[in-house]
């Protein structure tokens, strides 16, 4: 009798693609980081480009400028008031 040697075969883990995960979490990341660059990047790039307007009308930081009185024929404000003041 002969004996016949077995060849046990090793389930190999065959290297397939990844899946969705690592796209997922690459948007999720991101995202995240985007979300905090808005946040807190956004108040400054409006104070800068506010403060660049008030310095193109001729004001500029700790000054101020007293604007004309009101009257009807104005419309910086919306239907604005004579009797107001608006300094």
């Amino acid at each position: 009798m002969v004996r016949r040697k077995r060849k046990y075969h090793r389930l190999v883990a065959t290297k397939g693609p990844p899946g969705p995960w690592p796209k997922a979490a690459g948007f999720l990341l991101a995202a995240v980081v985007g979300h905090f660059a808005v946040v807190l990047g956004a108040p400054y790039l409006f104070m800068h480009k506010a403060m660049g307007r008030i310095e193109t009308s001729g004001a500029g930081e700790n000054r101020f400028i007293f604007a004309p009185r009101v009257t009807e024929s104005s419309r910086d404000v919306v239907r604005p008031s004579p009797d107001l003041v608006y300094s």
